[in-house]
């Protein structure tokens, strides 16, 4: 009995701090009050789904430190870069669940969610795709592709910006970011560029890294369509995750007002960014040998150069070499390589 009365209480608090921050809509909830769990409960299980991914995020972080020391300071400072920034983001999330589960009053306040949502979330989706516009830059040799995934990237980054400086101004709590007020109308236009735009870059680049994996796959040898196939598979599932998550974000915000279904999606698509982006550089750990070599993986000075050597390989298979990040697949003259054998012959 104890424990429904404090129950209670607590729901009469939330609700009527609710009220109190929205008296605008002091007549539609005296009608009928929201569900609180519409309210609470997706922001538990976006909590609890990035302290998850942040411990997995932890795991890739010490695994890259291990395996790739010789990797170039400019990526080093985009891996530590991006986990400092979500380690403050897991800080103030922490920070912030504590807070609503221990005072009625918070259980609904925005607090610093207009920053650790869209500014993280800005710049780490950033980070990505453009590192992905570098890689297809590197396969094709062509700008036009990458500029035009770059500036694609930009815009749902400043759209994430620019909505973050509208929300932190649109109401003190979550029910107000669905509010009519000029502030969460704006807020709400961004976060729909933002989110839209970022998902129609993760497309594309998918798109463009199929095809310039698999535009020489008759020629390829065996181990290197091996290669090419673990490349295909990790980049369609990981621009897939990245899409879906975007697009579940903008269609929660939009389509159930009044709830904060979209803050599970959009407080989780930071992770997810960072997450393949480790995923995507911590592969080449065994992209070629795998279980096969031993060697390869246990020492973590050699990981980086996971891939046979060049002098391993016989003159009709393709040189596979690993630039920084980016792994480079030189075909040989198939028919330098005949008249060569020809003139041996002879």
């Amino acid at each position: 009995m104890a424990l429904d009365g404090l129950g209670s209480a607590y729901i009469r608090s939330t609700l009527h701090a609710v009220q109190s921050s929205n008296p605008k809509r002091m007549t539609s909830i005296s009608a009928g009050p929201p569900d609180l769990s519409q309210i609470l409960g997706p922001l538990v299980v976006g909590d609890l789904i990035l302290f998850t991914l942040f411990g997995v995020l932890t795991v890739q972080a010490f695994l890259y430190y291990l395996a790739f020391p010789r990797d170039k300071p400019i990526t080093k400072v985009l891996v530590y870069g991006i986990y400092a920034l979500l380690l403050v983001q897991f800080v103030m999330v922490g920070r912030e669940a504590f807070q609503r589960y221990t005072s009625p009053g918070a259980a609904s306040r925005v607090g610093l969610g207009w920053f650790y949502v869209p500014v993280t979330c800005g710049f780490t989706s950033l980070v990505v795709q453009c590192f992905y516009a570098w890689r297809i830059l590197v396969l094709s040799g062509k700008r036009a592709g990458s500029i035009a995934i770059s500036m694609i990237a930009f815009l749902s980054s400043t759209a994430a910006w620019t909505a973050a400086a509208f929300g932190s101004q649109a109401g003190p709590d979550v029910i107000s970011l669905n509010s009519p007020n000029e502030n969460a109308r704006k807020m709400r236009i961004f976060d729909g560029i933002a989110f839209i735009s970022s998902a129609v870059c993760d497309v594309i680049i998918a798109m463009s890294m199929i095809y310039l994996l698999t535009r020489n796959g008759r020629i390829m040898h065996r181990r290197t369509r091996s290669v090419v196939g673990r490349l295909l598979r990790l980049t369609i599932e990981t621009n897939t995750i990245t899409s879906l998550v975007a697009i579940t974000s903008v269609a929660t915000l939009y389509a159930f007002p009044d709830t904060t279904f979209f803050a599970t999606s959009a407080m989780l698509l930071p992770e997810v960014y960072a997450n393949t982006f480790f995923l995507m550089l911590n592969s080449r750990m065994n992209l070629i040998h795998g279980q096969d070599s031993a060697e390869a993986q246990g020492d973590p000075s050699m990981a980086d150069l996971s891939l046979p050597p060049i002098e391993n390989l016989s003159p009709s298979e393709p040189n596979i070499n690993v630039r920084g990040s980016a792994i480079v697949i030189d075909f040989p003259d198939e028919s330098k390589s005949d008249d060569d054998a020809s003139s041996k012959g002879h």
